[in-house]
């Protein structure tokens, strides 16, 4: 399958895989799913498809935030295991979907089933309804299927010029 595209699947919160309102750190029933499920079925995957990216993406709803973000200071640090996820605070959605990320990112970089692998925090914000479709901006709802992380793999491509 090393010539196919390879899958991508998303961890809702409408599947049991939510952070607590606002927050990055990953809740321990999460994280023993992490490890559990998700982790074996990655490794998996990365030998079937020949992967050696794995991009998290995190994604969350439009129901607007507020208050001081730290995540300029921070969040490269968070990344790099430096400082504690936990201490991360965002002002936005873009924002907590990258906290997020990394603290997903920070237990996939410490499994030894993905070592070796180029592991990616990235944020969808609130930008992107499931599946691949560009919000239209109108929803200040609560809504569990777009706070979410999806994961996507792939192989590392080449960078193209610009000629």
């Amino acid at each position: 399958k090393k010539s196919e595209w390879p899958p991508f699947f998303n961890l809702s919160e409408e599947d049991g895989y939510y952070f607590d309102t606002g927050q990055a750190t990953l809740r321990p029933d999460v994280q023993v799913r992490l490890e559990r499920d998700v982790i074996p079925r990655l490794r998996r995957l990365v030998a079937e498809y020949g992967i050696d990216v794995i991009e998290v993406i995190g994604h969350t709803d439009e129901v607007p935030m507020t208050g001081f973000s730290n995540l300029d200071s921070l969040l490269v640090r968070a990344s790099a295991g430096e400082v504690q996820v936990s201490s991360l605070r965002s002002s936005d959605n873009a924002g907590l979907g990258i906290a997020r990320a990394v603290s997903v990112v920070n237990l996939f970089r410490s499994a030894p089933e993905l070592r070796g692998l180029t592991i990616l925090p990235l944020s969808g914000a609130q930008m992107i309804v499931p599946v691949d479709r560009l919000s239209d901006g109108s929803s200040t709802d609560s809504d569990q299927a777009r706070r979410r992380i999806e994961i996507r793999l792939r192989r590392k491509s080449e960078q193209l010029s610009g000629d």
